[in-house]
């Protein structure tokens, strides 16, 4: 008998149903019904036992089961809301780090080399920086928001000046900004800043992350938390701590 109340009250806490917390509560009263059955002989004196302790058991019952399962329920809104703080630090920590590490990659002279040429020949650089930092794509929009360099062949050529973090951006704004990608259809977060040349902007350098990669749900995450730790680009690029850079502001 124990271990099958034992069963209803967890099956009530995890499904939380009110048809599982009636049927244990009969239960119990079957069961009481049984024992002082069997322990007072005259049935009139066993009525008047079994009522008077069905009332008390039951409403003792219902408000101790009820009590448990409130305890339980605001356990697991703590540990929820706990969970959520953490997300919410994970997203904090994800945009903040996103946007130092364009600001790295506008400041590697090799960028600004690949924006120069432009075309399949800056592909081969923005590829390579899109795998070392596990990015969805890293392109380059001149200033009518074509985009003339990209490690994403299908966004090559493609104008996306109606864009808000392009329009930002050209404003002299560095911003970030979640969307679902127009070509690509996946839904992520748009890091943009503006591209300085003899004091003037030249265009927009965005480098975009998916959702699947800010949750952590792929490879790509390690290969960006390493890439903030600066162990991958700056040593391949030590005049960076010797010389300041104009896209490196803002």
């Amino acid at each position: 008998g124990a271990t099958i109340v034992l069963i209803l009250n967890l099956c009530n806490i995890l499904y939380n149903n009110p048809i599982i917390l009636f049927i244990e509560i009969l239960f119990l009263n079957f069961v009481l019904i049984v024992f002082v059955l069997r322990l007072i002989p005259d049935k009139k004196h066993a009525l008047y036992t079994i009522i008077y302790l069905y009332t008390i058991f039951s409403i003792g019952s219902w408000f101790l089961i009820s009590h448990l399962e409130q305890v339980y329920q605001k356990n697991r809104l703590l540990h929820k809301t706990t969970e959520l703080e953490v997300f919410g630090k994970r997203f904090f920590d994800f945009e903040k780090n996103g946007k130092i590490l364009l600001r790295m990659i506008a400041s590697l002279p090799m960028t600004a080399e690949a924006i120069a040429r432009g075309g399949p020949k800056g592909k081969l650089t923005f590829s390579w920086l899109q795998k070392l930092t596990g990015a969805a794509s890293i392109y380059f929009m001149d200033p009518s928001g074509t985009v003339t360099v990209t490690s994403e062949p299908r966004f090559y050529l493609k104008n996306y000046g109606f864009r808000p973090y392009f329009k930002k951006a050209m404003k002299g704004i560095a911003n970030l900004y979640y969307a679902r990608g127009y070509t690509t259809g996946k839904v992520g977060v748009f890091f943009a800043r503006p591209w300085w040349e003899a004091g003037k902007i030249k265009g927009v350098l965005v480098i975009k992350y998916n959702f699947a990669d800010m949750l952590g749900l792929n490879s790509n995450w390690k290969t960006f938390s390493l890439c903030m730790k600066q162990e991958l680009l700056l040593p391949a690029h030590q005049s960076l701590s010797t010389a300041t850079f104009v896209n490196q502001t803002n």
